[in-house]
């Protein structure tokens, strides 16, 4: 079972103090979990459908839910840099130089 208070500090991982509440509030509203303080696994995941169209960039704030929501325990949210392997940046090419013009004579 996942705390209100546990949820938002997944949220203050994302927004600050006062928008974490706000959206964190809209989004209960919308899933009809506004009265709760506890939150089942299956309330987790209408909770996090709802957050999914109330915020932006959620994505870390929703794995957080995730794991809440499937009893895990609860780790740190993965980084966007853990999620892929970095690439390797392409060799550059140096400019081939440029020919001077030859000079021109005086008369």
């Amino acid at each position: 079972m996942t705390t209100y208070d546990k949820i938002l500090a997944a949220m203050e991982a994302r927004y600050d103090h006062q928008s974490a509440r706000i959206v964190l509030s809209e989004a209960l509203h919308k899933a009809g979990l506004s009265d709760k303080k506890r939150f089942e696994p299956k309330e987790i995941k209408e909770l996090t459908k709802a957050l999914a169209e109330v915020g932006q960039h959620m994505e870390a704030v929703l794995a957080a839910l995730e794991d809440a929501g499937t009893d895990k325990p609860a780790g740190p949210a993965p980084k966007a840099a853990d999620k892929a392997p970095a690439k390797k940046a392409a060799p550059t090419k140096k400019a081939a130089p440029t020919k001077k013009a030859a000079p021109t004579k005086k008369k």
